[in-house]
């Protein structure tokens, strides 16, 4: 058989098209290519200072935006969100451990259609390697909860400057989207789960809280 006939055989294409596939590198996003970027009066057109500049302006965001409101209502109170929390709850949050079953049905409910994070591992591929790696993220996951400690490379986020409208140049007309690895994601989930319960349990969450809650919406707050 010939080199030829060897590469039709394996059809080399296929097997990167499925590649793609499993590992989400083909998902659907915004493409954002900035070649220059203005802050603070400079003309940013190195890659490198562009991530940079973005890196700072997102990061000093909501500095930015207290400096303001002091500058023009004065200093802020500090203690304003207490008017809207109750009493001191007495009963201590614990974690419980997760189990296989909890994590199999957490790494199915993901959309497999999702970016993959910094490590280019997309939901469809752990969905699909998930009896193989179920072990080993268990004992990770169950050693984060019960040390109160997240792996450093779980906190690593790929973000993504998507343009909204105006100079293309400016920081403030961009929004950043952060493209979280799965497994960060599952370990959020699983924490969510017992942080939601602790506080549904002892009626923690204000009353007129309708946005992020299940069975609540924005829209409620207006009937």
């Amino acid at each position: 058989m010939n080199n030829a006939a060897c590469i039709d055989e394996y059809k080399p294409k296929s097997y990167i098209t499925n590649l793609n596939e499993v590992c989400s590198f083909k998902a659907k996003r915004n493409k954002t290519n900035v070649t220059q970027l203005k802050l603070d009066h400079t003309l940013l057109v190195n890659n490198a200072d562009i991530s940079n500049g973005f890196n700072s302006y997102f990061t000093n965001v909501s500095e930015n935006i207290v400096n303001k409101l002091q500058s023009k209502y004065g200093v802020l109170d500090e203690n304003e969100f207490k008017k809207y929390i109750g009493n001191p709850v007495v009963n201590s949050m614990y974690c419980d451990l997760v189990d296989k079953y909890e994590l199999i049905d957490l790494i199915y409910k993901l959309n497999p259609s999702k970016c993959p994070g910094a490590d280019n591992l997309g939901p469809k591929l752990i969905q699909d390697i998930s009896s193989s790696i179920i072990d080993p993220f268990l004992h990770i996951y169950n050693l984060s909860l019960s040390t109160g400690v997240v792996p450093n490379k779980l906190k690593i986020a790929k973000v993504i400057p998507i343009f909204k409208r105006g100079d293309s140049h400016l920081p403030n007309n961009y929004r950043p989207i952060s493209l979280l690895s799965v497994f960060s994601k599952l370990l959020e989930k699983v924490m969510y789960n017992r942080l939601y319960s602790f506080l549904q349990t002892n009626n923690i969450l204000y009353q007129y809280q309708f946005g992020f809650r299940e069975n609540h919406s924005t829209t409620l707050s207006i009937t």
